[in-house]
């Protein structure tokens, strides 16, 4: 299975090189955007504090870091190959016009929006139907909005941000 997430990697590197060559404004940054995104990770992590708080109270425990809890944080700063590899081809086929047809791109989203989501399933069920929305509603029409680097920055931010906070949740408890 490892080796199946290393060739996502790599080509999504090389995708990413391609559009940073080719098509440089796809890939733009727009910092007003992330800095809007950074204040809603401020108040998503003291909602997540608060919400741990309240059901620690109750008995329920502090949660558990489960398997994402074995990679070294500094690769949180890698998750940019997801955006990478499953939304950048989307973008390039519906930006050259490969075809407008319906028919053709629900299928491509759905599959490709299933097998991210399936990425995601050591996290638990919930987690991995959630997450499998994320490649068409968030990274590509914020993408398209706003630059796929801006949703590639803030991707890493959020899982790091995540990580730290259930990481140093017990020096708040």
């Amino acid at each position: 299975m490892d080796f199946i997430l290393q060739y996502q990697f790599e080509i999504g590197c090389a995708i990413l090189v391609l559009f940073i060559l080719f098509d440089r404004d796809t890939v733009r940054v727009d910092f007003g955007a992330l800095s809007k995104f950074q204040a809603f990770l401020v108040m998503l992590t003291l909602f997540r504090i608060a919400q741990f708080s309240f059901a620690y109270e109750s008995g329920a425990g502090i949660p558990g870091m489960g398997p994402i809890g074995q990679i070294s944080p500094w690769q949180y700063f890698l998750v940019f190959w997801e955006d990478a590899f499953y939304v950048l081809p989307m973008v390039f086929l519906r930006k050259f016009k490969w075809t407008s047809k319906w028919y053709v791109w629900y299928p491509i989203f759905i599959g490709m929006s299933v097998w991210f989501g399936a990425g995601h399933m050591y996290q638990g069920l919930y987690a991995a139907v959630v997450t499998s929305l994320c490649p068409y509603f968030i990274s590509y029409r914020y993408g398209s909005k706003f630059g796929f680097g801006t949703i590639m920055l803030s991707h890493i931010c959020y899982d790091f941000v995540t990580f730290y906070t259930i990481k140093l949740l017990p020096l708040f408890l």
